[in-house]
């Protein structure tokens, strides 16, 4: 069991909200109201998940129904989905359109965040015939966000317990033309073992949508993730530096 404890801070501009019917794309590759899907699909909205302290997309994924999340180890260790009892590697992974997966279709979720996601389509059941082999007992699409309104400032920290420690910056906004957002973020932690089993993973996402007319939507996404982990023993359980509890 771990405690992280978050300090949030935003600046914006006061509006009212207005609640609509979820639209998805993954599920026909067209914008489609989700009352008129035939397949099970569920929507997790962005905003839900940062208010839930959701940092993983893995986390995220432990509330789907039919899908199994299975973590070895600490902070980083291999992350693997598992949906409608299929294997790990049947369920397509997309960010914006654009494959995860590796080749055969293995994909770890281990360093994949949740900064700066609009929101996740699930969809559960084959959907083979759009989005090939790989996506023989699902489809999983994650869209950044776009941003609208005026310019939003926001920043958050956060300390817990085996020695993880987050923090991010992020700003968004934008007019009906042009959409922009951006977060820059952080979380290292020491790991569950005393030893050996440190873990930091830093991310840079921005999106960038432009609007000119009616005719014309174009979207542009940038992700990068640098991210470090050790892990105490090997296959066999032998630790991996003999002299690690020495030099503790």
């Amino acid at each position: 069991m771990n405690v992280l404890l978050v300090l949030a801070l935003s600046t914006q501009q006061p509006q009212d909200t207005v609640v609509l019917k979820p639209v998805v794309v993954t599920a026909t590759r067209v914008p489609v109201s989700a009352d008129l899907v035939a397949s099970a699909v569920t929507v997790l909205r962005g905003a839900d998940l940062v208010a839930q302290g959701v940092r993983t997309v893995a986390q995220a994924l432990e509330t789907v129904p039919g899908a199994h999340v299975a973590e070895t180890g600490s902070f980083g260790g291999q992350t693997s989905l598992f949906m409608r009892g299929g294997e790990s590697d049947y369920t397509k992974v997309l960010l914006d359109g654009v494959a995860l997966n590796q080749a055969g279709g293995a994909i770890d979720l281990a360093n994949l965040t949740t900064d700066n996601v609009d929101r996740i389509e699930i969809v559960r059941g084959p959907v083979s015939v759009l989005y090939g082999t790989d996506a023989v007992t699902g489809v999983i699409q994650i869209f950044t966000r776009s941003g609208q309104g005026p310019a939003r400032f926001g920043a958050d920290v956060g300390a817990g317990t085996y020695g993880s420690t987050r923090g991010a910056v992020d700003i968004a906004g934008g007019t009906q033309r042009i959409g922009y957002s951006a977060r820059v973020s952080r979380f290292s932690s020491d790991g569950l073992y005393p030893y050996n089993n440190q873990y930091r993973n830093s991310v840079v996402s921005a999106g960038l949508r432009l609007a000119p007319d009616a005719r014309t939507d174009a979207s542009l996404t940038y992700h990068y993730g640098d991210d470090i982990y050790h892990f105490p023993t090997d296959g066999f359980g032998a630790p991996v530096d003999s002299n690690q509890r020495a030099a503790e």
